[in-house]
């Protein structure tokens, strides 16, 4: 039976056209708005908040998986046949690290911003510059690489494309509905709150003992500039989450039903053997 492309060329060539063009604006305005944000992001002033420091590195991996992504389905779009096992191995390990190294760097710099405001003295201490470069970084970027090692050992070329078969897709979709779907936007969601309820907190706090100016604490308008730039950093860390769950919830919503529907037809399968047996 022929495929509907087969069927329609005009459809095929519609699909074509808006594969090619569609990803390429994509490629093309992802790596303008990341450059933008990494060049944002490196100026002095702003290099000094811990945060910030996250949005660099997540900007870069998503760079370098934009280019390595995009490019491939580009590519493939074009020249079908020149996919390889071998390609298909680096290039889905290297787009699954990055983009997980990226998404998980917005769930540490949301709880960064719990930690600076929260009245524990040692949780704010995570809040440092020193303690994201050279700790926190340096630790999701070695985890990820790791993780997500199951991706060059099943992924393989299936009718020209890049995909899991049997055993392993199903553990794919385990993986990408657990590690993508529902921890990380929980935990912004869940960081989000409890930085919110921070923040009320500690205005409460301000209202009931106001500031006592003295030579060792900063004046009321440094606190004002201070409170200003906390809030920049927050109003942006809450676009970037609002971003991913808008983006993620239909992935997590598609992979959710594969897997539940693997699960029953595999409950039927067992079912029927044993009524057999």
């Amino acid at each position: 039976m022929p495929s509907s492309s087969q069927a329609d060329p005009t459809l095929a060539l519609v699909t074509h056209l808006l594969t090619y063009y569609g990803y390429s604006i994509m490629l093309i305005f992802g790596n303008i708005g990341n450059l933008l944000n990494i060049l944002l992001f490196l100026q002095k002033k702003l290099r000094k908040t811990s945060c910030n420091n996250y949005f660099v590195v997540s900007a870069f991996t998503n760079i370098i998986a934009l280019n390595v992504g995009i490019s491939s389905i580009i590519h493939a779009e074009i020249e079908p046949r020149d996919l390889t096992d071998i390609y298909c191995k680096i290039e889905g390990y290297i787009m699954n690290v990055c983009l997980q190294i990226s998404r998980y760097l917005i769930v540490v710099a949301c709880f960064d911003r719990y930690a600076l405001c929260s009245t524990n003295a040692s949780l704010r201490k995570f809040s440092r510059v020193s303690v994201a470069r050279r700790y926190v970084i340096p630790l999701i970027i070695l985890l990820w690489l790791v993780v997500p090692i199951h991706v060059p050992i099943f992924i393989t070329v299936v009718k020209d494309t890049c995909a899991f078969v049997d055993t392993g897709a199903y553990y794919n979709s385990i993986y990408g509905l657990i590690l993508i779907g529902i921890l990380p936007p929980g935990l912004m969601f869940i960081f989000s709150l409890l930085i919110f309820r921070n923040l009320k907190l500690r205005q409460q706090r301000r209202q009931i003992h106001p500031l006592v100016q003295t030579h060792s604490l900063p004046t009321v308008d440094e606190q004002q500039r201070l409170k200003i730039k906390d809030q920049q950093v927050f109003a942006m860390l809450l676009v970037q989450v609002f971003a991913y769950v808008a983006s993620s919830t239909p992935y997590t919503i598609t992979v959710l039903y594969v897997v539940l529907d693997t699960l029953t037809a595999n409950r039927k399968n067992i079912l029927k053997s044993v009524y057999r047996n």
